[in-house]
């Protein structure tokens, strides 16, 4: 206010000096002092939005920073979280990998092939040849083949239980199971021959042979032999032959028991039986001279 008395004062005595009066004088500075408070006034408005204005830039710088730290630890979340999805996706991968492969390792286990060799003997122990051994069992297995000159038969076969047959002619057909697991296997089959009442039985006849000698040894060439069945009706069914240069004469008889009766001039008749039983038969017969 002291500032503004001396101006005011200077300035009455400047319009005094020019000859304007001092209410002019004073009306003006009065505007001048009123435009001035009115530009401090203005001033203050001024200052009072800048103020505003800094505190709304502070603020909204301070609101974007605060943002820009939450995107940043949402963008951090979002990583680790995609890093965990990544490593649970890597470790599912990797359990499912090792499940096919596992499954893989059993499916070449279930699916590999071992050998089986089969060995066909007779009851002498000698290998039969072109003896036929068929394989059945498993996993719907059924094959077929012949033994070679070592009377063996091989087979390529996955695991399981088999059933292993041998067959071959004159022989008795011979079976037994094999369980392979995992390795190779060898098994032996032995067959019997078959039974000579069932060949005699097949053929219907077999040979009875008589030789006729006197009572030193010698054979008669003179001699004639019946064969006759050993029943009631033998009597009358008996057939006769004579002797051939050896004093032997042959018959074909089935299966039973027989009389076979020979005679000679000069010596006494002579008579024996004989029980023909699925093999062939020889009988000597010796004449006493009379």
């Amino acid at each position: 206010m002291t500032v503004v008395g001396v101006l005011l004062l200077l300035t009455g005595l400047v319009f005094a000096a020019s000859g304007v009066s001092i209410n002019s004088a004073i009306d003006s500075v009065s505007d001048r002092f009123g435009d001035s408070s009115a530009g401090d006034d203005d001033e203050d408005e001024g200052d009072g939005d800048d103020g505003d204005s800094d505190d709304g830039e502070v603020e909204e710088a301070d609101d974007g920073g605060d943002e820009d730290d939450s995107d940043e630890e949402s963008a951090a979340d979002d990583t680790d979280a995609d890093e965990s999805d990544d490593e649970d996706e890597a470790d599912d991968e990797d359990e499912a990998d090792d499940e096919a492969d596992d499954e893989d390792e059993a499916d070449d286990e279930q699916d590999e092939e071992h050998t089986l060799t089969t060995t066909v003997e007779n009851d002498d122990g000698d290998e039969v040849e072109d003896a036929t051994v068929e394989v059945e069992g498993g996993p719907g297995v059924n094959a077929e083949t012949t033994t070679d000159d070592d009377g063996e038969a091989a087979f390529s076969i996955e695991d399981g239980e088999y059933t292993v047959t041998a067959s071959a002619s004159g022989y008795e057909a011979a079976e037994d199971s094999v369980d392979i697991d995992g390795d190779d296997e060898e098994i032996t089959l032995e067959l019997e021959a078959e039974d000579d009442d069932d060949e005699s039985d097949d053929a219907g006849l077999h040979t009875l042979t008589t030789v006729v000698e006197d009572d030193d040894g010698n054979s008669l060439d003179n001699a004639t032999v019946e064969v006759a069945d050993d029943d009631f009706f033998g009597a009358f069914s008996g057939e006769d032959q004579e002797v051939d240069d050896d004093g032997e004469a042959e018959f074909e008889r089935e299966n039973g028991e027989y009389i076979v009766t020979a005679d000679a001039d000069g010596y006494e008749e002579a008579e024996d039986s004989v029980d023909i039983d699925g093999d062939d038969e020889e009988i000597t017969l010796e004449l006493e001279a009379e």
